[in-house]
């Protein structure tokens, strides 16, 4: 048997429950993607990447006269999932107001989301949805209650473990007595794992904890982090962690909380930043004043606990008379922190967004101060936001050009190891409508592309508005990093049958005569990988993407099933995947990277291809068939 056709148990999958496509990323700042643009009020938008070049967006929606939350996912070329204006995933009574929440990829193509709401009583209790990628409730319409009590709750997070559950954190704060921090871990099916409201971090005395974080840690396990207490003014708002084995074991500090920072408090409703290392370990920055001026800070804790640099933590900068707030932090390829931050003088008059890069040893490596991205001035910035490319970070940040009217335009900066900005043309506008935004949350994949949503008032109180940012700066249809060849379309050798597809595509199948289309994007670099592999135009069934070392046969391929074989010489699989409404890619969340999975170790020319079952028989009696053929050259 040809070892491509080597095939497991076929997986059975639902139809997507689809909508007409609304509109695709948009490459004009001034029009941006609306994916929310109902009457009254939508707001508190939260993000999470699909791992598939996917987008997950919900928000809080007053249409109907109160809140309500909707949802909505995203393909990789933005159009819209569901119908227009979001699905509605929970209509249950909620205040005139709203707290923070929670949303994540289940890695499977659907999304988990967290929050609070009155359905049950005037305060408010948890619940966790688990939505698919088809839109179907998996753990009921009206989701899991993780709470039932007549304590004030609020702030849930929510964490996808390594071994396939999920973990949803949030605080409880009684009139009387102690708050707590909850945990509770929840399987694939919904099912929670503790008993009761799940596990307590309870507070001392009287305090009352709160703004707690989670993430995935290694072996099932997870990384809470969260303020020491929130009861008056005068608390010893103090940023505390712990680490829980998959059985819900405190790991650190011999299980008592471990304080990461406690030499002054934090801003009152300040949330810390807390984010796997990758290696059982956590990385946490948070903004604070020690005397009158603020600073940024960041700290390391080792996946036994131990903490990496000097108790409480690493300056981000140390200019003089300057107050750094609200850090966004970015672990790039190699371990190095890079830190966006803004930064204003004493008067608060002027502003500036800036950005560091800190090494594994605590080290500021672009000056003590940190680079200006743009410079200080009386214009304000706010909302910088960091994530990875690689081994360098895109920095996204909002600008008042009209201050001091209510409008703010979103920028972008791709910074380098070096602290260089290399995005020509910089900064790229990303929107450039002045309105009234907020909370800009950012999220990219493996992909590379940088997502972004955000509550915008162009047309009213606040809609849903999206963007993406492709790896070189620009916006819309991401760029191909790869040349097609071997196509279905009568050049080369012959699609068998006569089954002749349309040019740059496969040979035609069962559900689309213009044949299986591959595509790659992404930056095809071994230091910097975040090439995707997308195939269309197949059936739902499973599709292996594979590499090779040539193009076979000089390019115009050789018949093979109903398709014909491109990629050749030293052949990798690279995965195998189910096709959802005809589609699929590689890497997606939890997979190798291209490079690494093909074991690509120095510079040079690969070839990609994807094979597909196609059932239905259409042309021979091999029931397989593949896309056509994408070629491009790894750079170091």
């Amino acid at each position: 048997m040809n070892p491509l056709a080597r095939r497991g148990s076929l997986l059975v999958l639902l139809p997507v429950l689809a909508g007409t496509a609304h509109a695709q990323w948009p490459s004009n700042p001034a029009t941006n993607l609306p994916v929310c643009d109902a009457t009254g009020d939508q707001g508190v938008p939260k993000v999470a990447a699909g791992g598939d070049g996917s987008t997950w967006a919900a928000w809080f929606d007053n249409r109907g006269g109160s809140y309500a939350v909707y949802a909505q996912k995203l393909d990789a070329a933005g159009n819209e999932v569901f119908a227009h204006n979001g699905l509605l995933v929970s209509a249950n009574p909620q205040n005139t107001s709203t707290v923070d929440w929670g949303i994540e990829s289940d890695g499977a193509g659907g999304c988990v989301i967290a929050f609070t709401d009155i359905r049950v009583g005037p305060d408010l209790d948890t619940y966790v949805y688990r939505i698919d990628g088809a839109g179907t409730f998996l753990w009921g319409a009206n989701g899991v209650a993780l709470s039932n009590n007549a304590d004030f709750e609020s702030n849930p997070k929510v964490a996808r473990l390594t071994d396939g559950s999920f973990a949803v954190t949030w605080s409880r704060g009684p009139n009387t007595g102690p708050g707590a921090i909850h945990v509770q871990k929840l399987d694939a099916n919904g099912v929670p794992q503790f008993a009761g409201e799940g596990l307590q971090i309870v507070g001392s005395g009287t305090e009352k904890p709160a703004f707690s974080n989670i993430v995935a840690s290694d072996a099932g396990g997870w990384i809470v982090g969260y303020v020491r207490d929130i009861s008056s003014f005068a608390s010893p708002r103090h940023f505390r962690a712990q680490k829980f084995d998959s059985a819900g074991n405190a790991l650190w500090n011999g299980g008592a909380p471990l304080a990461v920072y406690d030499a002054a408090a934090v801003p009152i409703g300040y949330q810390p930043i807390v984010q796997s290392d990758g290696a059982g370990g956590g990385v946490f920055a948070w903004h604070s004043a020690i005397g009158s001026t603020f600073d940024c800070w960041i700290q390391r804790v080792t996946s036994a606990g131990a903490e990496v640099h000097a108790h409480n933590g690493v300056q981000v900068s140390t200019e003089a008379s300057r107050n750094k707030y609200d850090p966004s932090i970015a672990i790039v390829a190699g371990g190095d922190v890079v830190v966006a931050f803004n930064k204003r003088n004493g008067a608060q008059s002027q502003w500036a967004t800036c950005v560091q890069r800190i090494d594994g040893a605590g080290a500021r490596l672009w000056s003590n101060d940190g680079v200006e991205l743009l410079p200080l001035n009386g214009i304000p910035k706010q909302f910088e936001r960091c994530v990875p490319l690689g081994n360098d970070a895109v920095v996204l940040t909002c600008e008042q050009t009209n201050y001091p009217a209510q409008g703010l335009r979103v920028l972008g900066f791709r910074v380098n190891g070096a602290g260089a900005n290399v995005w020509a043309g910089s900064p790229v506008v990303v929107s450039s409508v002045l309105s009234a935004k907020d909370k800009i949350p950012v999220t990219t994949d493996v992909s590379g592309i940088v997502r972004a949503v955000w509550d915008d008032a162009r047309n009213d109180s606040g809609d849903i508005y999206a963007q993406n940012v492709n790896t070189d700066g620009t916006l819309g249809p991401a760029p191909s990093v790869a040349t097609g060849f071997c196509f279905g379309d009568g050049t080369g050798a012959a699609c068998p049958c006569a089954n002749t597809g349309l040019t740059g595509r496969g040979c035609a199948n069962s559900v689309d005569p213009g044949g299986a289309l591959l595509v790659a994007a992404g930056v095809p670099l071994l230091s910097a990988d975040s090439v995707l592999l997308s195939g269309s135009g197949m059936p739902n069934s499973t599709v292996l993407y594979f590499q090779g070392t040539t193009q076979q046969s000089g390019g115009a391929g050789v018949a093979f099933g109903d398709g014909k074989r491109c990629a050749g010489g030293s052949v990798v699989r690279l995965g195998t995947k189910v096709n959802s409404a005809g589609a699929s890619s590689y890497p997606a969340a939890g997979d190798p990277s291209v490079s690494v999975r093909g074991l690509v170790t120095v510079p040079g020319t690969r070839t990609y291809q994807a094979w597909y079952r196609n059932a239905a028989a259409f042309c021979t009696a091999s029931t397989f068939n593949l896309s056509n053929g994408v070629e491009f050259p790894w750079g170091a």
